[in-house]
C-alpha cells in the first residue's frame, strides 16, 4: 500500500482538486490502482492533515471523506507547521511506502502519475522541477544556492535536494526529524540517501497558477541556517557511522 500524505492550511479552494488529482493520477498510473477504496488492485490511502485552518478546509475534508472510503483526516487545533504534519502522517500511515504533497494543488496530473508509476522502482523516489522558471527570480536563486550547498557538503549526485519524494514508511519511523519547516525535505533526503539506499529520480511540473508569493524574513533565514547546522552535526559528527554510505542510483535499462 502507498500512503499519500496531504498537508493543508487554509486550502479550501485547492484541496479538493489536489485530492482528486491524486486519485486520477493513481488510476492513470495503473488502471486498477486503489484497492477497495478507489477501485483497483494496488491499495492506496490518503491522509489529510488539517493544520489549524481557519477557513472551510475542514468542510472540504469532511465531504471528501464521505465520497471516498480511502481518505483519513488528522486535525490540528492550531497551525503547527509542515514538520508536525509530516510526523503525524508517518505515524498514522498504513502503507509500506509514503509520499507527501502539499494541499495547494501544486503538481500537475503528469507529475502525480509519474511519481506513482515509479513508486517501487527504487527504495527512494525523488523528483525535480522541470519548469522552475515559473517561480520568482529571487526564489530561483535562493533555491539554487540551497541546492548547491547541500549537494557539495553531503556529496549527493541528485538533481534537486529539497523535494518530498516517496520513501519506505519504516525508514522514516526510525528517523528523528529535527527540521520544522523549509529544510524538512532536504533532511529526509540526506538521511535516507546516506544510509546507502537505492534511489530513482523523475521529472515534475508545477502549475503556474499555484505559485504563491511568500515573504523572505530574517526568521526564515535563521531557521534554515539552524536546521542546516543541526543536520550537519548529526550526519557528520554525532551519527557519522550511520550516514557513511553513498546511495545507489537506479537507471532505466537501455
Amino acid at each position: 500500500m502507498i500512503t499519500i500524505g496531504v498537508f493543508a492550511y487554509n486550502e479550501q479552494d485547492n484541496l479538493r482538486a489536489t485530492v482528486e488529482g491524486v486519485i486520477e493520477a493513481a488510476r492513470l498510473a495503473d488502471s486498477t490502482i486503489g484497492g477497495s477504496a478507489f477501485g483497483g488492485n494496488l491499495p492506496l490511502e490518503i491522509i489529510i492533515v488539517n493544520d489549524g485552518s481557519t477557513d472551510n478546509t475542514a468542510a472540504v475534508i469532511a465531504d471528501l471523506m464521505k465520497e471516498h472510503a480511502g481518505i483519513k483526516a488528522i486535525t490540528h487545533p492550531t497551525n503547527t507547521g509542515i514538520g508536525t504534519a509530516i510526523r503525524d502522517i508517518i505515524q498514522a500511515a498504513a502503507g509500506e511506502k509514503i509520499c507527501f504533497i502539499p494541499g495547494d494543488n501544486l503538481f500537475t496530473l503528469f507529475t502525480l502519475r509519474n511519481l506513482l508509476l515509479n513508486a517501487y522502482k527504487a527504495e527512494i523516489i525523488l523528483h525535480y522541477h522541470i519548469n522552475s522558471e515559473i517561480r520568482k527570480r529571487g526564489r530561483i536563486y535562493l533555491s539554487l544556492i540551497f541546492n548547491l550547498i547541500y549537494k557539495f557538503v553531503y556529496q549527493l549526485n541528485i538533481i534537486y535536494v529539497n523535494c518530498l519524494g516517496i520513501y519506505p514508511t519504516a525508514m522514516l519511523r526510525e528517523m528523528t526529524i529535527r527540521a520544522k519547516r523549509y529544510n524538512i525535505p532536504a533532511e529526509l533526503n540526506v538521511k535516507t540517501l546516506l544510509q546507502g539506499h537505492t534511489y530513482y529520480e523523475v521529472g515534475s511540473y508545477m502549475k503556474p497558477q499555484s505559485q504563491k508569493s511568500s515573504a523572505l524574513t530574517l526568521g526564515n533565514l535563521i531557521d534554515v541556517a539552524v536546521s542546516f547546522l543541526k543536520l550537519w552535526y548529526e550526519v557528520k559528527i554525532s551519527d557519522r557511522s550511520k550516514y557513511a554510505k553513498m546511495p545507489v542510483r537506479v537507471i532505466d535499462a537501455i
